[in-house]
């Protein structure tokens, strides 16, 4: 238990404890939500309502339930660790937590596009392609594919020298591709926004090339459009973003054109 680790640290160390976050513990029920030699202010606990481990805690020889998703607090927990940090350090500002960590690809050639968010940041899974991008010195698509119906439900890319498709979301849709040219690139992309249950998502999806070819996917709705295009001399390679049956969150990914 956490408890018992903190009771065995010497009050000096004890007290450099800036902050604690758990994730369903399972004896929050019996501490009544906090953590017994802690101050109740550096503590946060997250509790899944359908969570058996926290919400009714574990008898004794009771087998262990198994957890459920913690990843959309994961922000949230994050950011009140950084808080609590920065005030037992004096920082004079709180550093922003971003939705995404984007630095494992800092000294790469790779540029990140703003997120464009359909659904609220951790609603689904994370994707990110450039994890089979990064080692490429020339990174060129060849097609670019997806499906959809009244919205995005599914996009991907084939890029010369990765081993398959890079694809995301579901099976939903009408499937669409465009194949490019030898000397023919990925330059401008838009999006708008989509409702499906009273909820945002991404609602349409619209690829254009150097040579006019339009791909577009999904039902364009006029609702918080933005275009975006690639930065002279660049091309769009990839996609990272969030997705489940279809695509919630969608930002894309440059590299520069080799010639």
């Amino acid at each position: 238990m956490l408890s018992r680790v903190i009771d065995r640290l010497a009050q000096e160390y004890r007290d450099r404890i800036a902050g604690a976050v758990t994730f369903g513990s399972t004896m929050q029920k019996y501490d009544k939500g906090t953590i017994p030699l802690l101050p109740p202010n550096k503590v946060r606990m997250f509790c899944n309502k359908y969570d058996p481990a926290c919400n009714n805690g574990i008898p004794l020889g009771a087998v262990m339930p198994a957890h459920r998703n913690y990843r959309p607090v994961a922000k949230e927990a994050a950011e009140f660790l950084v808080k609590m940090l920065a005030a037992a350090k004096g920082w004079t500002s709180v550093p922003t937590v971003p939705d995404v960590d984007l630095s494992p690809f800092t000294n790469t050639r790779l540029l990140f596009r703003d997120i464009y968010r359909g659904a609220p940041a951790s609603t689904t899974t994370a994707f990110n392609d450039a994890t089979k991008l990064q080692g490429l010195q020339d990174i060129k698509i060849n097609t670019i594919f997806g499906r959809g119906g009244a919205r995005v439900d599914f996009l991907g890319v084939k890029v010369d020298g990765v081993d398959g498709v890079l694809e995301h979301g579901g099976n939903g849709g009408t499937y669409k591709e465009i194949a490019l040219e030898v000397a023919e690139y990925w330059v401008e992309a838009e999006l708008c926004s989509g409702r499906k249950n009273k909820k945002d998502r991404i609602g349409y999806f619209s690829a254009t090339t150097t040579t006019g070819e339009i791909m577009s996917i999904g039902e364009k709705t006029n609702d918080r459009c933005l275009t975006f295009r690639a930065a002279e001399g660049n091309s769009f390679v990839g996609l990272y973003g969030e997705s489940g049956d279809e695509i919630d969150s969608l930002g894309l990914i440059e590299f520069p054109i080799t010639l």
